[in-house]
């Protein structure tokens, strides 16, 4: 008995040391990130850095946080961020964002993102390669301002990207807003009738996406590889009368041109267009002409059924010329 509690009393002293040194190398390794970061010319402060979480976790802390980068004109200041490991395992890690304002600037635009109960969850597996499993993204009520009033807003969104179990270049995905909505500016520089529905009754898309070979720690290294597919197997936002939906499949060669049909479906499409031919939208004169005569094609002159084709890196709206299709690369 007396040896028995020697062993725990030695495991249990041995595993506090090897998770106090762990959690030193974390907060050693932010300050050091943060230090290399202003060596490279950046704007990287931040004033705390706590670790806690013993026994089982990793809990970082930081608050506050500003990252500045003069070069592209890209700053962020959040009043704290928090991500929590397994202790065993660094690879399943949970960020989670401040209830307080996020502030993002990208040169000239300025934006505030606020979110309830935001999360966002990365899983790596547990190899040499360090293969992404999934990301996901949770939150509450969020919205997104700027100085001259609310850009969108939302009730609870969810997304994620998880990794095929039988593909391991293929990613699955879905994206699903609540209560997703315009918020006043936006309203007012399309000019939405006052009497339109604020919020979305469905804005949501599921599909997959398909790469040269899986996203691992080579992409980060290296960049990210090619898409090589990309399947929308249903994408849907209704908005009050007008209902939009699109579903096709994608295949992409090496040059990143794509090839293949993606079905649309727009029902009561004279809405939108009146409220694009209101708005400061520039909309060729013969648009009406050419969205008219496909929708009496299709029978009902409510509703929109479009083939948008890519072939021979050329890509066409229901047998209408568009020209060149756009070139999809993976940004390096």
């Amino acid at each position: 008995m007396r040896r028995l509690t020697w062993i725990i009393v030695t495991a249990g002293l041995l595993w506090s040391f090897l998770w106090l040194t762990a959690s030193l190398m974390i907060r050693n390794g932010i300050i050091d990130w943060a230090a290399t970061k202003r060596a490279e010319g950046w704007v990287a402060q931040i004033m705390k850095v706590d670790v806690d979480g013993y026994p089982f976790r990793f809990e970082t802390h930081l608050s506050p946080v500003s990252l500045q980068d003069d070069t592209s004109g890209v700053r962020v200041f959040s009043p704290a961020l928090s991500f929590a490991t397994p202790a065993w395992w660094p690879g399943y890690a949970t960020l989670t964002l401040p209830q307080d304002r996020i502030d993002i600037t990208a040169g000239a635009y300025a934006v505030k993102l606020m979110a309830e109960d935001a999360q966002a969850g990365l899983r790596i597996h547990p190899r040499t390669a360090l293969e992404l499993e999934s990301l996901r993204l949770d939150s509450a009520q969020w919205d997104l301002q700027t100085a001259k009033g609310r850009l969108f807003t939302g009730n609870t969104l969810q997304a994620f990207f998880d990794q095929s179990t039988t593909q391991p270049s293929l990613y699955d995905f879905q994206f699903s807003i609540d209560d997703l909505a315009f918020g006043d500016v936006p309203r007012a520089l399309l000019n939405i009738p006052q009497n339109w529905p604020y919020y979305f009754d469905t804005a949501t898309a599921t599909g997959a996406a398909g790469f040269s070979a899986p996203l691992d720690r080579h992409s980060v290294q290296g960049g990210m590889p090619p898409p090589n597919r990309i399947e929308i197997v249903d994408a849907q936002a209704i908005w009050g009368s007008v209902e939009i939906s699109a579903q096709g499949v994608l295949d992409i060669d090496p040059d990143g041109r794509p090839k293949g049909d993606v079905s649309l479906f727009v029902d009561n499409w004279r809405i939108l267009f009146d409220v694009a031919k209101a708005s400061d939208l520039a909309i060729p004169a013969q648009a009406d002409l050419m969205l008219n005569a496909l929708a009496n094609i299709g029978g009902d002159p409510d509703t929109l059924e479009l083939t948008l084709n890519f072939a021979d890196g050329l890509m066409s709206l229901s047998g209408i010329a568009l020209g060149p299709a756009p070139r999809l690369r993976a940004r390096q």
